[in-house]
């Protein structure tokens, strides 16, 4: 009976230890796009949510932001930071609101998702 000389057994290892790496490291990429899917997902609830807000069919002016609102919201474990501005639109009773939600990292400013509405007031 012939057996695996030592140099076989040597290139045997290498190469299962070159699919390892690649397996371990295809898994890592996974794993940090699904983070910012999740991430991305959560801003976008966020958003929608503090949109929902100010969707009435009309609103009294003085329920809007004045220029600029702030501050953070926790959604699917994630706490984003968020800024709203309302600003005239030239059309007489009607606000344009813009909603950007940033990355958790602090001082951030990694916009996730953006919406805007134009918002008809009294």
């Amino acid at each position: 009976m012939r057996g695996f000389t030592l140099l076989e057994v040597l290139m045997a290892v290498a190469v299962a230890g070159l699919a390892l790496v690649a397996i371990v490291s295809a898994m890592g990429g996974a794993h940090a796009t699904t983070d910012g899917l999740n991430r991305r997902l959560a801003a976008d609830l966020v958003a929608r949510n503090l949109l929902d807000r100010y969707r009435l069919p009309v609103i009294d002016e003085a329920r809007l932001p004045t220029q600029f609102e702030s501050g953070t919201q926790t959604m699917g474990g994630y706490t984003l930071p968020y800024a709203i501005t309302a600003v005239p639109t030239g059309t007489p009773g009607l606000m344009k609101m813009t909603i950007n939600v940033y990355d958790e990292a602090p001082n951030s400013t990694r916009r996730l998702r953006t919406l805007s509405l134009s918002v008809p007031t009294r």
